[in-house]
This record gives C-alpha cells, structure tokens and sequence, in this order.
C-alpha cells in the first residue's frame, strides 16, 4: 500500500490536490489511499517519524508555509531523516526554489509549478514512477538524477532515463528521453559533468547512454539507438565505444 500525504497551505488548493490525485489514484489502478491533508508541515513531519518501515510514502509538498515559519527545504530535509526513500513532490508558485531542492539534494521526483497547464499530467507521470517502482516490490533506492530549467520550467529528471543529448542551435542542446525531447540553454561539456559512467561522448554534437544503445553503422559513423535515433560518432572513437559495450 501507498500512502499520501499532502501538505498545502491554500485549502482551494488542497482540495484540488485532494480531488485530482483521488482520480489518479482510480484512473491508473493505484494501490494507494490518501493518508493525510493538512496545511501544517509539522504534522507531515511526525508522520514521516511515525510511518516509513513497512509503507512507501509520497509527499506533496509546498514551498512556502509562512504561516508555521518554515519552508518546504526544511520539511524535506526533516523528512529525508525518517524517510529517505519517500517520493517528494514540490508544487508551488515559487519556481526561484527548484535549484535549492537540486542543492539540498533532497532527491524530490518532480518540482511543478501550480500554473503549468500540464499540471494533472505531470501529477500522472509521478504517480505512474511510483506505480511502477512498486510493482518491483523492492524498496527503490534513490535514482540519480538532473534538474533542468527550460524556460519557466523545471524538469527533474532520472539520468537513467536519459537516452542521448545532441548539441543544438544558439548554445543550447536537446535531451531526450524516451518520453520527451527538452531543449534550453546549456552545453554538452557541462551537462556531462553531471552524468553517469553509462554515458560516452560519441562526437562533438552528441553524448549516447550506453544502455540504450542498438547498433553501430562504423561505414556511416552512426549510432542508432534503440528508439531508431541516429547520432553521429567519430570513427577513431569506435573501438572504444565498441569495448566500453563489451565491459
């Protein structure tokens, strides 16, 4: 069983919140109920204490609780003592906060902003990671990953779930995984610093994750992805990729 806990300050909010993930809940069959709502971070955190050995938790959280004098960094921090595998999800109108999350490394699934118009969808997918990290029937450990600002939003996602970057026009590159492309501004050079060892850097235009890799055309200095995507490699860069697939 899952259990839920919003913590939410404005109560027009909370009941959406309340509204929106009881039909998720049923929507996509979710073994989970909703345990708490309230508006005080404090309560949130003594459930953490209390609840964390033999149920997986998920917290949405805000970011500002002026009326308790604390914020949504010190509740996850808080909570991160008693639950360190806990889903924390951030909804709030303070997009400025999203690189502390990343900083605090407080290992949040998903930082959304209340104004996005894809806001039940970006609530789906965190409940459907949750799903199908369950259906393992393990406790996951927390996945690495990289926090990304494209315009007005932020996208925090699984590196694992990375399947190649390519450099594109006017200093920005394209992530892609395999359920979005996102471009903003950024280089391969920095945002390999941020990778696992799964990845390598096939040309000047491209970083590949070796996992997702499912061929090599070294006649057209190409390699194709299992999603059919071609990216370009150096040819004197063949053999070690081709040994670091072998490893």
């Amino acid at each position: 069983m899952i259990d839920i806990i919003i913590a939410e300050d404005n109560l027009d909010y909370q009941n959406f919140l309340q509204k929106y993930v009881s039909s998720c809940i049923n929507d996509i069959k979710l073994d989970a109920r909703i345990n708490l709502i309230t508006d005080n971070p404090n309560k949130v955190i003594k459930y953490a204490s209390e609840h964390n050995t033999d149920t997986i938790n998920v917290y949405f959280l805000d970011i500002k609780y002026d009326k308790y004098k604390t914020n949504g960094i010190i509740v996850g921090k808080e909570i991160r003592k008693h639950d360190p595998f806990g889903y924390l999800i951030y909804i709030t109108v303070h997009l400025q906060y999203a690189m502390d999350i990343f900083q605090h490394k407080l290992e949040a699934l998903d930082y959304i902003y209340k104004e996005d118009t894809d806001i039940k969808e970006r609530i789906t997918q965190c409940l459907e990671i949750v799903k199908e990290e369950d259906s393992k029937k393990t406790v996951p450990s927390a996945p690495e990953r990289i926090l990304i600002k494209a315009g007005t939003n932020y996208y925090n996602l699984r590196i694992e779930d990375i399947i190649y970057i390519e450099s594109s026009l006017h200093r920005k590159i394209r992530v892609h995984t395999q359920n979005q492309s996102i471009e903003y501004y950024n280089t391969l050079s920095n945002i390999e610093q941020s990778l696992t060892d799964t990845f390598f850097k096939t040309h000047r235009s491209y970083i590949v994750n070796t996992n997702f890799i499912k061929a090599i055309d070294a006649n057209k200095g190409v390699v194709i992805m299992k999603n059919n995507a071609k990216c370009l490699i150096t040819k004197s860069l063949i053999k070690d990729l081709e040994n670091m697939l072998k490893t």
